[in-house]
């Protein structure tokens, strides 16, 4: 027995068993690299298509804001874009006045995109382009704009209606928070020649306010307002009620008021200065046949209203016109540039509304600050309304023209 455990013993080697745990081990870690090779190299193209996915977005909002600024800088944008354009094309959009120039209209695989500026004026890596449906702009006022961002190999279409912004789009407008000097008659104490005097006040903004600024208005505590509000001015606000949007230039300020505390829809916000027309005879070419600008534009040329006139938009696509000698003419149809006359006949043009022969037309070629009888006026639901600026400088809803 004793010599088989000798012999067992003998044959008992152990060389080997090292390098079999080495071997082992070896492979066990080279998995692991290979395991976290894999993840970082999967992390990687993640984070690289979330940054396109979300700067493929970012570009598209961007041609968004893009066309919308255009549009507000120039009311007759609408009638820019491409035909051929597939998202134009299925709506049959027509645009008389073709891309302008503006290379984010391109829509063919060789058009170039428009690069998203960084914070530094370089290309921040997104791109834009869009395209336009202005097949309801006639009748609802409204442009579906289709934007698609790039960035990579990565885009994102969205589509959103824009409408151009306009004073015709407020309840209340107004560019001096004061009453217009050639209307109030408004003096105030100066010198002339070394001699007191009185002198008409000037309009000045309110934060700039000089001794012969006109007295600015407020808005009292039995003020009610049912729609959006804006001024190029700052608002004075002693207690109304506001159930639309307030835009301003400069914001709103309570100083020197006593008594309620306003109320708000939601918090009033700043905006750009929107300057209307400063003269009627600027609106009154919107109403001449004989301008290529005002006849090829979707609207078409306007009508020109004189004496008392009150205009009642009633909705729906209807309109009354109460002239004169009060008798009405109400324009019926599908838009509201098109209808028909009380009597049955046909508008001129079917864009726009006319007067029956009965109430013909005449021109005056004063400025509406001249014209007192010379007004449009929105009416609706009752409101209480304050004294406020009546020129057409200072007051757009109350221009002597309006374009229906």
């Amino acid at each position: 027995m004793i010599r088989i455990l000798h012999t067992l013993r003998a044959r008992d080697d152990e060389r080997g068993v090292a390098l079999v745990a080495v071997v082992g081990v070896g492979m066990v870690v080279m998995m692991l690299v290979a395991t976290l090779v894999a993840v970082s190299s999967s992390g990687a193209r993640l984070t690289t298509n979330d940054r396109d996915w979300a700067r493929a977005a970012a570009a598209a909002y961007a041609g968004i804001a893009d066309y919308q600024a255009r549009l507000n800088a120039d009311n007759s944008y609408g009638t820019h874009g491409e035909e051929a354009a597939p998202f134009s094309r299925d709506s049959g959009s027509k645009f008389s006045d073709g891309p302008g120039g503006n290379p984010a209209f391109g829509y063919r695989p060789e058009d170039r995109w428009v690069d998203v500026p960084g914070r530094d004026g370089t290309p921040s890596g997104g791109s834009y382009r869009y395209a336009v449906d202005n097949s309801k702009l006639t009748s609802q006022g409204a442009i579906r704009v289709q934007s698609t961002g790039r960035a990579g190999s990565t885009t994102r279409t969205f589509i959103a209606n824009v409408r151009p912004d306009g004073f015709s789009n407020y309840l209340y407008f107004t560019n001096y928070e004061s009453q217009d000097p050639s209307v109030s008659n408004e003096t105030v104490n100066s010198t002339c020649g070394g001699q007191q005097c009185k002198v008409p006040c000037t309009s000045e903004y309110r934060p700039f306010a000089v001794g012969t600024t006109c007295q600015y208005i407020q808005f009292a505590a039995r003020d009610l307002l049912e729609g959006p509000v804006r001024s190029n001015d700052q608002f004075r606000i002693c207690g109304a009620t506001f159930q639309g949007t307030v835009q301003s230039v400069y914001g709103w300020t309570k100083a020197g008021c006593t008594g309620t505390t306003p109320t708000f829809a939601s918090n009033p916000t700043t905006s750009s200065t929107l300057t209307p027309p400063a003269t009627i005879a600027d609106l009154r070419d919107y109403t001449r046949e004989d301008l290529r600008s005002t006849t090829d534009t979707p609207e078409g040329p306007g009508c020109l209203y004189t004496g008392p006139t009150k205009i009642t938009f009633l909705g729906g696509g209807e309109g009354q016109h109460r002239l004169a000698d009060d008798r009405e003419d109400v324009g019926e149809g599908s838009s509201r540039t098109s209808g028909r006359l009380p009597d049955g006949r046909q508008p001129a043009s079917p864009l726009r509304g006319r007067r029956p022969a009965a109430h013909p037309r005449r021109r005056d070629d004063r400025h509406p600050e001249e014209q007192p009888h010379l007004r449009a006026e929105r009416t609706g639901r009752p409101v209480a309304r304050r004294p406020g600026p009546q020129s057409l400088e200072q007051l757009g809803v109350q221009a002597g023209v309006h374009r229906v």
